[in-house]
């Protein structure tokens, strides 16, 4: 197996293992080449990937994660196939951005921990420890009960 060690290996390993598809929409982007309203026009479940590609004639490609305070979405700054820099980038909801350490492009580091990718075995460790399921699980553990002293 081939070892994932940059943020962009970890961005195409996921784009394979999301299977859905998502219709793009012009209303997604900004004006400045990112994609702020795709965190609440893209409808996922907390752990949920899925992809698409910006209509566009460099046809930029774009990973969501659901979570249940909105979509993490990962996208190409720039078109790594025409000979630009291999750059991912990122919208997400402000709870996630507060929890995470990069701004600008992305980390190996940050993009494996969003993504839940581990480099172990076929999947990267996507199903169970990707940022979606991750914050459900947290969610969980704030709403318990106290035990009983």
């Amino acid at each position: 197996m081939n070892s994932i060690t940059t943020a962009f290996a970890v961005f195409e390993a996921a784009l394979a293992y999301a299977t859905k598809e998502v219709p793009f929409d012009a209303k997604w982007r900004n004006g400045t080449g990112y994609y702020d309203s795709a965190v609440h026009m893209v409808q996922l479940e907390p752990g949920e990937f899925a992809k698409s590609q910006d209509a566009t004639p460099i046809g930029r490609r774009i990973l969501f994660i659901g979570t249940n305070v909105g979509t993490v979405v990962l996208f190409e700054r720039y078109t790594p196939f025409i000979g630009q820099p291999e750059v991912i980038v990122f919208n997400m909801p402000r709870v996630v951005s507060r929890l995470m350490m990069d701004h600008g492009a992305l980390s190996f580091a940050n993009m494996s921990w969003l993504t839940g990718c581990n480099d172990f075995g076929s999947s990267y460790g996507f199903e169970s420890d990707n940022i979606g399921n991750r914050l459900r699980g947290l969610k969980n553990e704030l709403n318990r009960e106290p035990a009983a002293a």
